[in-house]
């Protein structure tokens, strides 16, 4: 080291801290631990972990060359190896001060055209989110104003300001105020655990961390304002920003109203020159300009596109749905037919305020200038929520073959139109196709034009069935080699599975829903949705014929018996476990149903295993093993060989259970099932933990490890991290061991 070494790392750490001119509180928030331990590492008292150590390389901006012997020093004291330079330019000071620079984490998407006219409004909405006091910024004003363009903008512009990143929830697809909570933790890929509430693993997620929580469309869901009380209580370097069209009026809350665009005064000169600053005239010309590059605000029209944009109110949706018509109609000529039909329907349903009613006006204006074609697929789309592929599309709104376009076609159009959104967040997810939505707005036109139409019920039909052939073909694919692909799309369809849902149990097609819920069960469970899944099986299940009558006791309802009795185990309640999969065994056996039974039979051993009663566990696993090998069915089959390995384990015969374990794994891999792999080698992992032989289980851990990363299973991720914890624990790496867990 240059100069005079320092006796210890902490000295050297102190040193350079204040280099940098960085206080312990400074220097634990951009690395993410707390200021006891920096408090600690200087002292000498304690040695950074692995992490630490990486994180302080980053931030305090070591030289490349140096970096291995500044974090064998920080892990070991010793000074060998290369020379470390206490030397600070102040450029680099500087840097670290600024933060990381890697990215941020963050899932906003990237807005399809450029934000016009909101600079004053964004300046304005970052200063108050910088405010100390302020953590909920809620970003008010009617439908079409802007506010979700503007959160998004917004939240881009303060991703450096939050380190720990900058999320944005979807709250369109979610009318039920109780999905808030699920759909925030879903969001940053907060998992349920057993016996712990879900909103304190969310709390307990957050705490620490300087985010951004951006909740859209908060207005159907206001009745779940508690749950942001709570968050930004428990959390104190939380803030959120939300959209709605109303307050939400909590604590904490700070409300900005995103006003109309800039409009001229229609009684001075207008000229091309003079009005091109107003942002309602340049959105409508830039969007005009999308449809026709040659458009141009010129002398001759200026007064029309003036007119236009006055006329509807500044509303950028409304403007944009006027400029979308510029490769068929002149201004003037928009200018007549809008002012034509806005005046018969003189502003639209007295029951709305005035701007709601202008936007209802101009969205019908739009739907009007629609061919019959075109409107039949704008308002049968309306059934969707939260976006549709054009699969779906022509499985939904043409299940019959009697649309009277092509869909792509018709896609096309209604997106030139800007009556569709692309989504860009789905580009690139593996197997997934082009995804596109509605604006809620738009969408809620849509939705009263089928009903006018008489349509609707046919296409709520339509749109369960579709979505029910979905989720049957989603339960095979997810115990198979395609199972990444098939999470990641299952649950982009989460909204429409639960619209599908809720239409069939509303209208007393309860069968259909019911079979939907059941269909459902391994994906609610592999991705963490366990309270929502046990709820939606409640209410199916409560709705069924009486599971006594001869008529309640099918297939079907011992499908979702099971789905709802193995997720209920999952939350550690074992009671209403066994209650519900006794139900669903004594049905599968009447109906002699050898799959079922030999599922259930294996999650019955779960149950009898967690009550401690291990005879009835192993019978249990026997009798599902005996059914799996006569049925032939290799998933059933390696659950079996799992169950009896876990008995084995508990009476102490691990070679016996690693034999069970390898032929589990032998049949996953013959499956490609790489979740179920990532099992065994977990289990494998164990027996070889328990029988002294650390560096196979290290071994074994790590491959699970790596497989679980892959496919996104945080849950899992964590399981194995703590397995290998406890083998770096045995082997006396307690730095290791520390790391790990």
């Amino acid at each position: 080291m240059h100069g005079t070494a320092p006796a210890s790392f902490g000295q050297w750490l102190k040193q350079r801290r204040k280099a940098f001119d960085l206080t312990q509180e400074d220097l634990a928030e951009r690395i993410g631990c707390s200021d006891v331990t920096i408090r600690k590492i200087e002292a000498g008292v304690r040695r950074p972990s692995k992490q630490v150590a990486e994180l302080l390389v980053e931030y305090l901006k070591i030289p490349t060359d140096e970096q291995q012997a500044f974090i064998n020093f920080a892990r070991t004291g010793s000074l060998g190896g290369p020379a470390l330079s206490l030397a600070q330019g102040s450029e680099s000071a500087e840097a670290a001060v600024r933060g990381p620079a890697q990215p941020v984490p963050n899932n906003l998407p990237s807005l399809a055209t450029a934000l016009i006219g909101r600079e004053e409004e964004i300046a304005s909405a970052t200063g108050l989110v910088r405010q100390e006091g302020v953590r909920l910024l809620t970003l008010t004003g009617p439908p079409g104003i802007g506010k979700t363009s503007l959160g998004i903008d917004l939240a881009t512009g303060l991703m450096d300001y939050f380190s720990d990143g900058v999320f944005l929830v979807r709250l369109a697809p979610v009318t039920d105020p109780e999905l808030v909570l699920p759909t925030i933790a879903q969001t940053l890929g907060v998992t349920e655990v057993v016996n712990q509430p879900l909103g304190a693993g969310l709390h307990q997620f957050l705490h620490g961390k300087r985010a951004l929580l951006v909740l859209d469309n908060f207005e159907q869901v206001l009745g779940a304002a508690p749950v942001l009380a709570e968050i930004i209580s428990a959390c104190p370097t939380v803030k959120i920003i939300a959209t709605s069209r109303a307050a939400l009026n909590i604590r904490g809350e700070q409300q900005f109203s995103v006003r109309p665009l800039t409009l001229p005064d229609m009684k001075q000169r207008l000229s091309a020159n003079a009005v091109a600053g107003y942002s309602s005239v340049a959105l409508f010309v830039a969007r005009a300009q999308a449809v026709d590059p040659d458009f141009t605000l010129a002398d001759d029209n200026t007064e029309a596109v003036v007119a236009i944009c006055t006329r509807l109110d500044g509303l950028p949706l409304a403007i944009e749905l006027a400029a979308a018509r510029i490769n068929l109609l002149s201004p003037t000529e928009i200018q007549a037919r809008l002012d034509n039909r806005l005046g018969l329907l003189v502003g639209g349903p007295r029951d709305l305020p005035p701007r709601h009613r202008m936007l209802r006006d101009a969205i019908e204006w739009s739907y009007d200038l629609l061919d019959a074609s075109e409107q039949a697929l704008f308002r049968r789309l309306g059934v969707f929520v939260g976006g549709f592929t054009l699969s779906s599309v022509e499985g939904v709104c043409n299940s019959e073959g009697k649309l009277p376009m092509e869909v792509l076609e018709g896609l096309g159009s209604l997106l030139s139109k800007s009556l569709l959104q692309r989504r860009r967040e789905h580009q690139g997810v593996a197997g997934s196709d082009a995804r596109f939505s509605m604006l809620e707005t738009l969408r809620e036109y849509a939705l009263e034009r089928l009903t006018t139409s008489g349509e609707e019920d046919v296409m709520r039909r339509a749109h369960a069935e579709y979505f029910l052939a979905l989720a049957e073909a989603g339960d095979v694919q997810l115990r198979g080699s395609e199972q990444t692909e098939w999470l990641e799309r299952l649950e982009m369809e989460h909204g429409n599975f639960r619209a599908a849902m809720s239409w069939a149990l509303a209208q007393g097609e309860v069968e259909l829903g019911l079979r939907l819920a059941g269909e459902l069960g391994w994906f609610w469970e592999l991705h963490g949705h366990y309270t929502e899944g046990r709820e939606r099986l409640a209410s199916a299940l409560m709705l069924y014929p009486p599971r006594s009558a001869h008529e309640g006791r099918t297939a079907v309802a011992a499908r979702a018996l099971n789905s709802a009795g193995r997720l209920a185990y999952d939350q550690g309640d074992i009671r209403n476990g066994r209650i519900l999969l006794d139900e669903a065994l004594s049905i599968a056996t009447e109906l002699d149903d050898k799959w079922l039974m030999l599922l259930i039979l294996h999650n019955l051993g779960n149950v009898a295993a967690a009550e401690g009663n291990e005879p009835l566990a192993r019978t249990y696993y026997e009798e599902s093993l005996v059914a799996a090998r006569e049925f032939g069915d290799p998933w059933g089959l390696a659950w079996a060989l799992m169950g009896m390995g876990y008995i084995c384990i508990n009476n102490g015969d691990y070679e016996k259970a690693r034999i069970y374990f390898e032929e589990s794994l032998q049949v996953r891999r013959g499956m490609r099932d790489r979740w179920g792999i990532a099992r065994s080698f977990t289990e494998l992992g164990a027996v070889a933990r328990l029988q002294g032989d650390y560096d196979k289980a290290r071994a074994l851990y790590e491959e699970s490890l790596a497989i679980h990363e892959e496919l996104g299973h945080k849950g899992w991720v964590s399981n194995s991290m703590y397995s290998l914890g406890h083998v770096a624990l045995h082997l006396g790496e307690y730095t290791k061991a520390e790391e790990q867990f």
